[in-house]
């Protein structure tokens, strides 16, 4: 996984401080690609003969923080919802390790 980059950057125009990420999430989505190309069975993530897991996603850390910064918290009873409606749409295709509506 690619980590995040951190840096404080002086704004030219204003004198002003600038916080920034930056997070190299092409890896992330190459894998993401190769995993809803492959077998169902090779995405398969847990199976103790009454449950199978199966990966649906991987969401590169910098776009969590952001959805954060939104007010999307994985702490809110909603989250699970509000994930779901996001990583089904179109802007966030690129996320999905598996066919089909999650």
């Amino acid at each position: 996984m690619s980590e995040i980059v951190r840096k404080i950057v002086r704004d030219p125009h204003t004198g002003g401080v600038i916080f920034a990420a930056q997070q190299d999430v092409e890896p992330i989505l190459e894998q993401n690609r190769k995993l809803l190309n492959a077998p169902r069975s090779s995405s398969r993530l847990h199976h103790n003969g009454l449950e199978c897991w199966y990966r649906v996603a991987s969401i590169p850390l910098i776009l969590l923080e952001q959805w954060w910064k939104e007010g999307l918290r994985f702490t809110d009873p909603d989250f699970i919802a509000n994930a779901r409606g996001r990583l089904n749409s179109a802007e966030f295709e690129g996320l999905r390790t598996a066919p089909g509506r999650i």
